[in-house]
């Protein structure tokens, strides 16, 4: 097996345990915060803040994991350099986008958010220029079967 299908399986498996995760997070949240606020000796306006901060970036973190999934599907199925592989990744910076603007916003009443905020706009960031790498090199993949059926 080629070294690149088996870390594409890797991750694969990775993607479908964090998609687990993300739903047993999202059911637990309300009783993981409540007990964070407790132990922590918080104020419990923070359980609010963290309640509003969190929850409407679990449909950019579905958006994000099934993207992946779709992504990986196709390189495991040998098209690595498919045009749909852009638009995954696509979807994937602006959900990374998206949710860093509410980390960002939360951040106002909750320091932790800025980190969460910012490591997001760097993923979105990240994700974005790989985005531009594919694009290029299917642009440059595209070039070549012309000039080949030129010839």
């Amino acid at each position: 097996m080629n070294n690149y299908k088996r870390s594409a399986k890797i991750a694969l498996i990775v993607t479908y345990i964090f998609m687990l995760l993300l739903v047993a997070f999202t059911v637990a949240l309300p009783w993981i915060t409540k007990w964070y606020v407790e132990v922590r000796g918080r104020s419990t306006d923070l359980f609010a803040t963290i309640m509003l901060a969190t929850y409407p970036c679990v449909p950019f973190a579905a958006i994000v994991l099934i993207s992946l999934r779709k992504l990986l599907k196709n390189i495991l199925g040998g098209h690595i350099f498919h045009e749909d592989n852009a638009g995954h990744l696509l979807a994937i910076s602006n959900s990374c986008f998206l949710a860093s603007v509410i980390m960002i916003i939360a951040g106002i009443f909750y320091m932790p958010f800025y980190i969460a905020g910012g490591a997001a706009i760097c993923m979105a960031l990240l994700v974005r220029s790989m985005r531009v790498v594919l694009q290029g090199a299917n642009h440059e993949i595209e070039k070549s079967k012309e000039n080949k059926g030129e010839e």
